[in-house]
């Protein structure tokens, strides 16, 4: 259980700050935070950041973030390097939306899900790594967007903060998915039919959660 607190007698060890990727808020309720080789808890300051006390000479081996429930993924363990000048480091952890994310409004997002083809059958693909490329004129260059790791059943979800008006007169955005798998690169393309209707090929509503999923089949996605 966490203290609540901003007065402290000791001296600070180390703070981080956990950010939800879409938001860009800080929150700390529904977490589980582990610092390996610090004996006390952290304490939560009124600036929403975990803050360690200095414990002697003890720095922590690797912390880990777990979102629990939270419709987050859980981030890889941090392994936080001595600080070299005087102040104490405050260690960013940006947490990825899950296929549980309630997206907000004005966000281009969409789920899905990663299979070997596109059979009822077909085995999910885990671990993958996913990231969303957008651009509004084909004479542009791909512009990023978020970047997700399938979980256990294949599912990943995938969002861009774009201008939120497309320069389109249709109001649509080209839309590619490329896919890292081992040491393996796949892209969806310029031309991929993310829906069979009412989007033409490569294409998406701007600034929406498409709430329908999409299947990503990597017999028939193309070489990167």
């Amino acid at each position: 259980m966490f203290v609540q607190s901003e007065i402290v007698q000791r001296k600070v060890l180390l703070a981080l700050e956990v950010v939800d990727a879409v938001t860009g808020k800080r929150f700390t309720h529904g977490l589980r935070v582990i610092a390996y080789g610090l004996a006390g808890q952290p304490i939560i300051n009124l600036s929403d950041r975990f803050v360690w006390l200095q414990e002697g000479n003890s720095w922590p081996e690797e912390i880990r973030v777990d979102p629990q429930s939270l419709p987050f993924l859980p981030p890889l363990p941090l392994r936080p390097a001595l600080p070299s000048g005087a102040l104490p480091p405050c260690i960013p952890v940006i947490l990825a939306p899950s296929a549980a994310y309630p997206f907000p409004d004005g966000v281009l997002a969409l789920r899905g899900a990663l299979k070997e083809s596109a059979a009822p059958d077909a085995a999910v693909i885990h671990p993958a790594r996913l990231e969303l490329k957008w651009r509004y004129d084909e004479g542009e260059p791909w512009r990023s967007g978020s970047t997700s790791n399938t979980d256990l059943r294949g599912s990943f979800a995938l969002f861009a903060r774009t201008s939120g008006s497309s320069l389109r007169a249709d109001g649509l955005v080209s839309v590619r998915i490329d896919v890292m798998r081992d040491s393996h690169s796949k892209t969806t393309g310029d031309g991929f039919a993310f829906f069979q209707d009412p989007y033409p090929k490569g294409c998406l509503r701007d600034a929406r959660l498409h709430t329908r999923p999409v299947l990503l089949a990597w017999n028939t996605l193309a070489g990167a």
